[in-house]
């Protein structure tokens, strides 16, 4: 009789030690966090997550296309990169990008003058308008600092760049043929020769 009451007591304390699991305990809630891009640009990163609620997302980044460059999120957030901290709700964020502004500079070395806007803010591959670079006396156009030996020029913008045309001092000389009564005189009567071709 002694021996049984003993073991009855072993198993009663075991019972007791044995941890209580809650039958009611709820499950864990997710949520869902989606970034995507407009025209222009891309996510790098985990584009579509499924967040358990309080923890954080992965961290992405919206990355422009060249030519491009990034302007804020569809929710107000102005920063690349971003991530969701103690996630409470979905997200649905959209990164919104914008063709950048290229500036195309013209200026003239001494001895001219660019004729047309000299400073252009221009679209990312668009073209510039029309400019010239047009001598002042006594002077003449050899070229721009790119190589171009077309005095008027056009160029599609890519990056910023100051373009700068050249000139060279080349004095001229008037040249006037007349004829007496009697005669005429064939060719060009009035011609401007640089000095060292005369």
């Amino acid at each position: 009789m002694l021996a049984l009451a003993v073991c009855f007591a072993c198993e009663a304390k075991s019972s007791q030690d044995e941890p209580t699991v809650p039958s009611d305990s709820p499950p864990p809630v997710y949520y869902t966090v989606i970034y995507e891009a407009t025209g222009g640009g891309k996510i790098i990163g985990e584009s579509r997550q499924t967040v358990e609620s309080g923890q954080s997302s992965v961290s992405v980044t919206a990355t422009p296309d060249t030519g491009y460059k990034f302007v804020r999120w569809s929710d107000g957030g102005d920063t690349p990169q971003r991530q969701e901290t103690n996630v409470t709700a979905s997200v649905y964020a959209i990164a919104i990008f914008e063709k950048r502004s290229v500036r195309i500079t013209y200026t003239a070395d001494y001895g001219g003058v660019i004729e047309g806007e000299k400073s252009q803010d221009i679209l990312y591959n668009n073209l510039t308008k029309s400019v010239t670079a047009k001598p002042l006396a006594n002077y003449k156009f050899i070229g721009w600092s790119d190589d171009k030996t077309f005095p008027t020029r056009q160029d599609i913008a890519t990056e910023d760049t100051e373009i700068i045309a050249h000139f060279v001092y080349a004095p001229t000389h008037t040249l006037q043929y007349n004829a007496e009564n009697g005669g005429h005189i064939l060719g060009e009567t009035l011609q401007y020769v640089p000095e060292n071709e005369i």
